[in-house]
């Protein structure tokens, strides 16, 4: 088949390029047009401030036999499928993805290119960006109820194999053009709310205390709770009279977000409305006397970023803390998922969310935590915790 690029601008239509001949050098000329000023600005500047958008460079795609026989027997069907499931230990093969009918899945390289630059004011990008390998486990737009079906690597079914396009210096090169400068919506009213993260290791125990402490100080206000009644216990069980409808702990002046544990590392993600409670976090700087103590400690703060809702308004509690019964790394060890026989035999569920923890706390800045999307969803958050935390000790700060 024709080398060919496609892609995906927000909800905008895919987009698929013409093919052209393979070669060690492709012009594909293609010009696309989207009409971004369709778009709510605050929707349009989140979309560029998030992940790179992906280009899929298809470079191996091969011409299917639909001629193929079919089994006369289910029992056949059955035995064609282990022939399949045993000939990809020595290969990636094509698969077909039972819930979309006939498409078929191949071996593709990947360019991730960010969009961000364009929020500074820049009319023009001129963006090289290394071509990757697909992920053969990125199976999202799979069903997770239903597996894929392999097809063997027999002589009516030719694999190829992964390309080594970041070994051979492949790169892709892309143009963007926008008519009009775009200008920040940071401040905007529809995107009230900020983020704050702390990550630092256990010996700092005494900067998980403050922070605890300014969090409930912080809720009991923003519940109208005594200032004497500053237990967890009793800001939750205000938080849960009010949790009849999420909105209206999203629209309160207090900290949602989450506190991880692993006896190791402790990792605060704190959300609130960005001019009030976040701001009033930042301004304590509770981590400048930890500095010099023993101990890593990375704070992730930018105040020209702005959300417009909650990511963790729903939670079970509306400051979520747990334990893990391991650290991090050595979940790491255990939590990667394969496939055999037709099953995983980890949840990539969970294997998805301790990827993003695990380089969540090696991240440098909020925006790259907002690109890489790497913040789980509650759900995500809730079911992890579930199935590997423990229960939290009096101890446990």
């Amino acid at each position: 088949v024709p080398i060919y690029c496609k892609y995906k601008f927000h909800h905008f239509p895919p987009h698929q390029t013409q093919g052209q001949v393979h070669a060690t050098h492709v012009y594909f000329k293609d010009v696309n047009v989207l009409l971004t000023g369709t778009m709510e600005p605050g929707e349009l500047e989140r979309y560029l401030r998030g992940p790179p958008m992906e280009i899929e460079v298809h470079d191996r795609d091969r011409k299917l036999d639909h001629k193929r026989a079919k089994p006369s027997l289910p029992e056949e069907a059955e035995a064609d499928e282990d022939v399949g499931e045993g000939s990809s230990l020595a290969c990636k093969p094509t698969m077909t993805d039972s819930c979309r009918g006939k498409e078929e899945w191949h071996p593709h390289g990947v360019a991730k290119v960010s969009l961000t630059e364009l929020l500074s004011g820049q009319k023009h990008l001129a963006i090289r960006a290394p071509i990757l390998n697909c992920s053969h486990l990125s199976t999202a737009g799979w069903s997770k109820h239903r597996s894929p079906k392999r097809r063997g690597a027999g002589r009516d079914s030719p694999s190829l194999l992964m390309a080594h396009y970041l070994e051979s210096g492949s790169l892709l090169k892309v143009d963007v053009e926008i008519a009009v400068p775009l200008r920040m919506c940071a401040e905007m009213a529809e995107a009230p709310y900020g983020l704050i993260i702390y990550i630092f290791d256990h010996k700092k125990s005494s900067l998980s205390s403050e922070l605890l402490e300014e969090i409930s100080s912080i809720n009991a206000e923003g519940l109208q709770l005594h200032h004497s009644l500053l237990s967890f216990e009793t800001i939750e069980s205000a938080a849960l009279r009010l949790k009849t409808t999420p909105e209206k702990v999203s629209e309160l002046d207090v900290v949602s977000g989450f506190h991880l544990m692993d006896g190791e590392t402790h990792l605060f993600v704190l959300e609130g409305l960005k001019d009030k409670a976040i701001k009033r976090i930042w301004d304590r700087h509770l981590e400048r006397a930890h500095r010099h103590r023993e101990g890593h400690l990375t704070v992730l703060y930018n105040s020209d970023l702005s959300f417009p809702q909650r990511l963790y308004s729903d939670l079970e509690d509306i400051f979520y803390r747990f334990h893990l019964c391991q650290p991090l790394p050595d979940l790491g060890k255990q939590v990667l998922p394969f496939r055999t026989r037709g099953r995983w035999l980890a949840p990539q569920e969970s294997f998805q969310t301790l990827s993003r923890f695990i380089i969540l706390c090696q991240s440098k800045s909020l925006g790259a935590v907002i690109r890489g999307d790497l913040l789980p969803s509650a759900k995500m958050l809730t079911d992890f915790s579930h199935q590997y935390g423990v229960p939290l000790a009096c101890g446990d700060v």
